[in-house]
Protein backbone atom coordinates (compact mmCIF):
# COMPACT_ATOMS: atom_id res chain seq x y z
CA UNK A 1 0.00 0.00 0.00
CA UNK A 2 1.37 3.40 -1.28
CA UNK A 3 2.17 5.41 2.19
CA UNK A 4 -1.11 7.78 2.29
CA UNK A 5 -0.37 12.03 2.51
CA UNK A 6 -0.47 12.32 6.16
CA UNK A 7 2.46 9.96 6.52
CA UNK A 8 4.76 11.48 3.71
CA UNK A 9 3.75 15.31 5.63
CA UNK A 10 4.68 13.44 8.90
CA UNK A 11 8.13 11.82 7.48
CA UNK A 12 8.69 15.35 6.25
CA UNK A 13 8.34 17.39 8.93
CA UNK A 14 9.69 14.92 11.37
CA UNK A 15 12.82 14.71 9.19
CA UNK A 16 16.18 16.20 11.56
CA UNK A 17 19.17 16.95 9.74
CA UNK A 18 22.66 17.60 11.58
CA UNK A 19 23.80 20.92 11.59
CA UNK A 20 27.15 21.79 9.89
CA UNK A 21 29.07 24.95 9.46
CA UNK A 22 28.55 24.63 6.03
CA UNK A 23 25.00 24.27 4.10
CA UNK A 24 21.40 25.63 4.71
CA UNK A 25 19.65 27.71 7.30
CA UNK A 26 17.68 25.74 9.59
CA UNK A 27 14.76 28.04 9.57
CA UNK A 28 14.66 28.41 5.47
CA UNK A 29 14.90 24.85 5.50
CA UNK A 30 12.23 24.12 8.13
CA UNK A 31 10.04 26.64 6.62
CA UNK A 32 10.61 24.36 2.93
CA UNK A 33 9.86 21.16 4.72
CA UNK A 34 6.54 22.53 6.30
CA UNK A 35 5.60 23.93 2.56
CA UNK A 36 5.83 20.96 1.57
CA UNK A 37 4.36 18.70 4.28
CA UNK A 38 1.02 21.17 3.50
CA UNK A 39 1.34 20.24 0.12
CA UNK A 40 0.83 16.61 0.97
CA UNK A 41 -1.81 17.58 3.44
CA UNK A 42 -3.75 19.63 0.68
CA UNK A 43 -3.08 16.82 -1.77
CA UNK A 44 -4.85 14.18 0.02
CA UNK A 45 -7.70 16.80 0.89
CA UNK A 46 -8.27 17.32 -2.29
CA UNK A 47 -8.53 13.99 -3.27
CA UNK A 48 -10.86 13.44 -0.40
CA UNK A 49 -12.60 16.02 -1.69
CA UNK A 50 -12.51 14.80 -5.25
CA UNK A 51 -13.32 11.17 -3.80
CA UNK A 52 -16.86 12.52 -2.37
CA UNK A 53 -17.90 14.95 -5.13
CA UNK A 54 -17.70 11.54 -7.09
CA UNK A 55 -19.70 9.42 -4.56
CA UNK A 56 -22.21 12.45 -4.93
CA UNK A 57 -22.76 12.12 -8.74
CA UNK A 58 -23.10 8.51 -8.15
CA UNK A 59 -25.52 8.36 -5.37
CA UNK A 60 -27.09 11.74 -7.30
CA UNK A 61 -27.38 9.41 -10.26
CA UNK A 62 -29.24 6.54 -8.32
CA UNK A 63 -31.59 8.17 -6.63
CA UNK A 64 -32.52 9.84 -10.38
CA UNK A 65 -32.86 6.41 -11.49
CA UNK A 66 -34.82 5.04 -8.60
CA UNK A 67 -37.27 7.64 -9.08
CA UNK A 68 -37.31 7.36 -12.72
CA UNK A 69 -37.94 3.59 -11.90
CA UNK A 70 -41.08 4.51 -9.36
CA UNK A 71 -42.40 6.76 -11.51
CA UNK A 72 -42.59 3.82 -14.31
CA UNK A 73 -43.94 1.88 -11.79
CA UNK A 74 -46.70 4.06 -10.95
CA UNK A 75 -47.47 4.62 -14.24
CA UNK A 76 -47.80 0.88 -15.12
CA UNK A 77 -50.15 0.55 -11.87
CA UNK A 78 -52.34 3.43 -13.39
CA UNK A 79 -52.68 1.80 -17.11
CA UNK A 80 -53.42 -1.31 -15.18
CA UNK A 81 -56.16 -0.35 -13.35
CA UNK A 82 -57.23 1.84 -15.75
CA UNK A 83 -57.85 -1.46 -18.12
CA UNK A 84 -58.88 -3.29 -14.87
CA UNK A 85 -62.05 -0.87 -14.62
CA UNK A 86 -62.86 -0.59 -17.84
CA UNK A 87 -62.52 -4.82 -18.28
CA UNK A 88 -65.37 -4.40 -14.84
CA UNK A 89 -67.25 -1.99 -16.60
CA UNK A 90 -67.67 -4.25 -19.81
CA UNK A 91 -68.15 -7.22 -17.82
CA UNK A 92 -71.26 -5.40 -15.21
CA UNK A 93 -72.84 -4.23 -18.62
CA UNK A 94 -72.29 -7.52 -20.01
CA UNK A 95 -74.46 -8.97 -16.89
CA UNK A 96 -76.58 -7.06 -16.94
CA UNK A 97 -77.92 -7.36 -20.38
CA UNK A 98 -77.71 -10.95 -19.73
CA UNK A 99 -79.86 -10.58 -16.73
CA UNK A 100 -82.24 -8.39 -18.92
CA UNK A 101 -82.55 -11.40 -21.19
CA UNK A 102 -83.08 -13.65 -18.25
CA UNK A 103 -85.91 -11.85 -16.67
CA UNK A 104 -87.21 -11.59 -20.44
CA UNK A 105 -87.06 -15.00 -20.99
CA UNK A 106 -88.83 -16.06 -17.68
CA UNK A 107 -91.33 -13.53 -18.07
CA UNK A 108 -92.16 -15.05 -21.63
CA UNK A 109 -92.32 -18.30 -20.07
CA UNK A 110 -94.71 -17.20 -16.97
CA UNK A 111 -97.15 -16.23 -19.34
CA UNK A 112 -96.69 -19.17 -21.60
CA UNK A 113 -97.55 -21.08 -18.62
CA UNK A 114 -100.09 -19.02 -17.23
CA UNK A 115 -101.65 -18.68 -21.01
CA UNK A 116 -101.34 -22.69 -21.03
CA UNK A 117 -103.04 -23.11 -17.28
CA UNK A 118 -105.98 -20.44 -18.87
CA UNK A 119 -106.47 -23.14 -22.14
CA UNK A 120 -106.50 -26.06 -19.82
CA UNK A 121 -108.75 -24.54 -17.38
CA UNK A 122 -111.44 -23.55 -20.12
CA UNK A 123 -111.16 -26.85 -21.94
CA UNK A 124 -111.82 -28.62 -18.67
CA UNK A 125 -114.88 -25.85 -17.62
Amino acid sequence: MAPSGESHSIFVVQQTFRTVRRGYDPDEVDRHLELVAEMFRSSRDMQLQRDLQRREGELRHEVDAAKLEAEATLEGARLKASADTAAGEAALRSARSEAERIVEAARAEAAARVAAARGEGEAAG
